[in-house]
């Protein structure tokens, strides 16, 4: 609603804003804040080894390739995802996983469509239309079908957001089609684009509004008017030079560095085969986007590794994921599939990695990263019995960095359990939906379906 209160409100704000363009940007403001959600499917074997956090920082297993990060980890147990029907496992999880939604059509597949939108799409229309309105989000997939089942994202209507799966595309539409290949020259214009468009708007409101003023508060206001129509010229001026060293984000990187761009000749994107050389590509254009931020809103959907009869991408396994995710009872497979997520975790483990190493504000990139992990099922399920945990109950949901966000770094977090009336027993994941919202610097609010919404998650922030 506009307000006189609030339009004076804005038109200070945007004032400041544009003053601390001229000032020294990146000596006064808090440095950016961002998320990468991170999809891989079929839960966690052993989910137990997760519990060695508790008491090591050395755990085996799946969880050994997040033992470097263990200061910057945060794992939680019985945080469960409520499906509001239950037809395929996977198919509710992933519809759910970052929606907390139910469906509003049920046909047993992953066509049906959502009654709101996920997260990642909340937080590109809230937060990265105004911060990166040329970028506000990617949703990028490995493995994954172009399709609506190879996504975990939807929009304000409901409908899947399919993935980019093709690094070369993914570079083009960061580099090429938003920085026209001027990494320098741009990356100095965006922050003082963002400043612009806040003036631009609080500017706009006032044109509304003005009519309603009476003579004094006109007067009053005035002055703000002024200073802001001249810091928008100064400002849109200095944009059109380059912006000089202080129009770069807090923090960062004096200049940013287009990447090269990948390699892509001849390749099957869609080939599981090419998993680990496709999510290598996505995360250097993941971190070459940040370091010249222009998103903050990162989602990958990681469907898979295909290594086939006959042994290929990891050692010791013959099969892929989804079928071995059905055979519980049988050791062989219990331990090919550690290998396989084990894999997956190193994935974003080695993300972590390539954050931590670039210095940002008064820490890191990854303390001003939230990377967090999500699956749609618990674990593996016995192919006789079909007994297991291959469900909403205890799914392995974790976190790596963003201790500047808030986040209490190097947690172990054993939620309290409650049954619900549908199918699971664990802690809402609504509430770490909730929870991320508010680690992004947006005002706390319920997400998806507002029962298994109600509170933040215990421990998670400071």
């Amino acid at each position: 609603m506009i307000t006189r209160r609030n339009v004076i409100k804005g038109m200070a704000a945007g004032t400041s804003l544009l003053a601390l363009g001229r000032t020294g940007f990146a000596q006064t403001a808090t440095s950016p804040r961002r998320v990468v959600f991170f999809f891989t499917p079929q839960g966690a074997s052993e989910y137990d080894s997760f519990d060695q956090f508790a008491t090591s920082t050395s755990p085996i297993g799946l969880g050994a390739p997040l033992a470097r990060h263990s200061d910057n980890i945060v794992i939680f147990k019985n945080m469960s995802i409520i499906y509001d029907k239950y037809s395929d496992a996977h198919i509710s999880g992933q519809l759910l996983t970052l929606t907390n939604s139910p469906s509003l059509s049920w046909q047993g597949t992953a066509s049906a469509k959502i009654a709101s939108e996920s997260l990642d799409n909340f937080l590109s229309r809230n937060l990265g239309q105004m911060v990166t309105p040329a970028l506000p989000s990617l949703q990028l997939g490995v493995a994954a079908a172009q399709d609506d089942s190879g996504t975990v994202s939807y929009d304000q209507s409901g409908a899947p957001i399919i993935v980019q799966t093709d690094p070369l595309k993914v570079y083009n539409s960061i580099f090429k089609n938003v920085m026209g290949g001027k990494a320098t020259q741009v990356a100095a214009k965006v922050p003082f684009n963002r400043r612009s468009l806040v003036l631009k708007q609080a500017l706009s409101d006032w044109s509304r509004f003005q009519a309603q003023l009476t003579p004094n508060l006109l007067a009053r206001v005035a002055p703000y008017n002024d200073a802001m129509n001249t810091l928008l010229a100064q400002a849109s001026a200095a944009a059109g030079s380059g912006g000089g060293s202080t129009g770069t984000s807090p923090g960062a990187p004096a200049t940013c560095t287009v990447p090269a761009a990948p390699n892509t000749s001849g390749t099957n994107w869609d080939d599981a085969h090419n998993a680990l050389t496709q999510s290598a590509d996505m995360r250097g254009l993941i971190v070459g986007a940040f370091t010249c931020d222009l998103t903050r809103i990162v989602t990958v959907t990681f469907q898979g590794i295909y290594n086939g009869p006959n042994g290929g991408l990891i050692a010791g396994v013959d099969s892929e994921t989804h079928p071995i995710s059905h055979t519980g009872d049988n050791p062989n497979y219990q331990s090919q599939f550690v290998k396989i997520k084990a894999a997956m975790f190193e994935e974003i483990a080695k993300l972590a990695d390539s954050l931590k190493a670039i210095p940002e504000g008064n820490g890191t990139m990854l303390d001003n990263t939230l990377i967090v992990h999500v699956s749609e099922i618990s674990g593996i399920q016995d192919s006789q019995t079909g007994h297991g945990t291959h469900n909403g109950t205890s799914i392995p949901f974790f976190t790596i960095g963003g201790k500047n966000m808030g986040v209490k770094v190097g947690s172990f977090l054993n939620l309290p359990t409650q049954a619900s009336s549908t199918i699971g027993v664990g802690f809402p994941h609504g509430n770490f939906l909730r929870s991320i919202i508010k680690a992004m610097g947006l005002p706390e609010q319920a997400f998806g379906t507002a029962q298994y919404s109600t509170q933040l998650v215990p421990g998670f922030l400071a």
